[in-house]
């Protein structure tokens, strides 16, 4: 068994460097582009949008609905001790990154020397939207409109906030997985993909619900969620290496009505992940990765202070103005970005190793 949490440990670490490629790897941050002007940088994009897009994170929420019931047994002094222990690694890191996140806004808005940087008018000051940063952050603070905000201020971290969310509503789902089982789970995907098709107009956690809800399905079934996918380790790296391709496809060619292909993928990512990983965990390359576990954790949560700026600076020194140019700003913004992060993660380590612990929770 330490065996198999060793490899999901593992998948999240390398899921971390797929995060960021959604992230940096994209079109986002560059003027007058498009895919009939700059082919090239379009399908570069399209395809690894194809085969990235939207998997990382609900496999996230499967490996934590997994390892959070894996005893298989509930109590509410059992719910109340996790509850203790998630405090310290998911709410206190959740709370000093995304606080972390408003200083740097503030400088940036403040400072007359960064003003590429900036995204907003000014500090607009006030209870609600200070606390919206930490909830749904819909640009108020910096004097701008986001209506379509679903994330903190330090979006990547929307993921910790819908897990303290599940972690919260963990009894009722373990009651409900326990007398419904497969009923339960299958309301729970019924949600997952029609707000995924329509916008909801309230907050719902719909990818957390569902796939949260998936992994402790396993494990309060007793059943061995990564044995069991492992099994279907050849048929779900054809299915998925087809449908990421149709899907970089249809991102190109702008296809409508893709979204139902995007989410069959994400479920067989899941599946492909998880048993590819587990695979590869069989090798040496796990006892490798292990010490990086931590560092991709931090690196994770704090990509998304410097993503769009580190992108910015990359096209100052490089002038981009053809495909290949964009694409290695979009290339080495994601390298540089990773060693920085790295660099600043083993400084931190070096000075002040307690003050790293509290930032990961550890």
């Amino acid at each position: 068994m330490r065996k198999r949490i060793e490899s999901l440990d593992f998948l999240k670490a390398f899921l971390v460097l797929v995060v960021l490629v959604v992230h940096y790897c994209g079109t986002i941050c560059f003027d007058d582009v498009s895919s009939g002007k700059n082919p090239a940088l379009f399908w570069f994009t399209s395809i690894l949008s194809g085969f990235f897009r939207g998997n990382s994170v609900p496999i996230y929420f499967v490996i934590s609905g997994y390892l959070f019931f894996l005893s298989g047994r509930f109590s509410m002094e059992e719910y109340y001790r996790k509850l203790r222990r998630r405090i310290k690694s998911l709410l206190i890191p959740y709370i000093i990154w995304n606080t972390l996140a408003i200083i740097m806004l503030v400088i940036v808005l403040l400072s007359p020397f960064v003003s590429m940087m900036k995204y907003g008018e000014e500090v607009n000051f006030s209870i609600g939207n200070l606390l919206s940063c930490y909830w749904i952050y819909d640009g108020g603070f910096a004097g701008v409109n986001i209506p379509t905000s679903t994330a903190p201020i330090n979006m990547p971290l929307w993921y910790i906030r819908d897990l303290i969310v599940m972690v919260l509503l963990s009894p009722a789902i373990y009651w409900l997985l326990k007398k419904l089982g497969i009923i339960f789970l299958s309301l729970m995907c019924i949600l997952w993909i029609y707000y995924s098709i329509e916008t909801a107009s309230v907050y719902v956690p719909r990818e957390a619900l569902f796939f949260f809800s998936l992994g402790a399905y396993f494990s309060v079934k007793g059943k061995d969620m990564v044995s069991i996918f492992s099994k279907f380790l050849k048929l779900s790296t054809i299915l998925y290496l087809l449908v990421s391709i149709i899907l970089g496809i249809v991102f190109f060619y702008e296809i409508e009505n893709w979204s139902y292909l995007n989410l069959l993928n994400i479920v067989i990512g899941v599946v492909f992940y998880i048993s590819f990983l587990e695979y590869l965990s069989h090798g040496s390359i796990i006892n490798t990765a292990r010490k990086y576990f931590d560092v991709a954790f931090f690196i994770y949560l704090s990509h998304g202070l410097i993503c769009s700026k580190m992108i910015k600076l990359i096209m100052i020194l490089l002038k981009p103005s053809s495909d290949f140019g964009y694409i290695m700003t979009d290339v080495l913004s994601y390298i540089i970005s990773i060693l920085l992060l790295y660099g600043i993660y083993t400084l931190i380590k070096r000075l002040t190793p307690r003050v790293l612990s509290v930032m990961l929770g550890r």
